[in-house]
């Protein structure tokens, strides 16, 4: 009972204290610190299509229909959507108002567009409302295309290891974590290269299940990946614990 205490908090305070180690002895990493932060600001500035390559940006006069696509096996997910009229170089015409939202536009176009390889939405005050009767409008959209994310999934998926003997830590951000596979054992060399590596073809079968069920619907867990959590499948081999796994969104 006592252990699932404190060995969260001793893996915490390890933490803490090898970061400062680190900061203090290795300038370099400062700035790559800053330099994480600024990236992150740019990131997040781009609102959900933060982590693709690559943002398109379309728009459709008034009355127009608006097409947006993606290519095979990706989907659309909305950066930001705007039906009125902040610009003049777009559709010109009479504008005496040039500071006109409707304020449901990022709404409907995610509404209609999200999830989907291709879809078609009408710059129109049908779908959008009127925000400003005397003024000609339009519709511009900004948005990405990324892979669609597995069942019971709201995030991409993402991977952590820890190797043996130490704690695999996973967090949500946002959400509640959800498992999607798990292996105590060895399937490579590259990871974890310490110790006596016997053999390559090393699991636990009851990973997943035991991982699942310390983690699932938690914002943040910590798993010892040891044999007296899942056994020693490959005695003589130096394992660790990977897991991938990404997060729902409250309901």
């Amino acid at each position: 009972m006592y252990i699932s205490y404190i060995y969260p908090a001793l893996y915490k305070l390890q933490n803490i204290v090898n970061f400062w180690v680190e900061i203090k002895m290795d300038i370099p990493l400062i700035l790559l610190l800053l330099g994480l932060v600024f990236n992150l600001t740019k990131a997040l500035q781009l609102g959900t299509c933060a982590n693709s390559s690559r943002i398109y940006s379309k728009f459709s006069c008034e009355n127009k229909p608006l097409t947006l696509s993606c290519p095979k096996d990706t989907v659309i997910k909305i950066s930001s959507a705007q039906y009125g009229r902040t610009k003049t170089s777009i559709c010109p015409g009479n504008m005496p108002n040039q500071t006109c939202k409707a304020p449901s536009s990022k709404r409907l176009v995610s509404e209609a567009c999200s999830g989907k390889n291709e879809c078609t939405i009408a710059a129109s005050n049908t779908v959008f409302g009127d925000p400003c009767p005397t003024t000609e409008k339009y519709l511009e959209v900004n948005y990405c295309c990324e892979t669609p994310y597995p069942v019971g999934c709201d995030t991409a998926p993402q991977v952590e290891t820890a190797c043996g003997s130490t704690f695999l830590s996973l967090k949500c951000q946002v959400g509640k974590l959800n498992i999607l596979s798990a292996n105590y054992g060895r399937t490579d060399t590259i990871t974890c290269p310490y110790g006596t590596i016997q053999t390559t073809n090393c699991h636990a079968d009851n990973s997943t299940s035991i991982v699942s069920k310390w983690c699932n619907g938690k914002s943040e867990c910590y798993t010892l990946a040891h044999p007296y959590i899942f056994g020693d499948p490959c005695n003589g081999t130096f394992k660790y614990l990977f897991a991938k796994f990404c997060c729902k969104l409250d309901e």
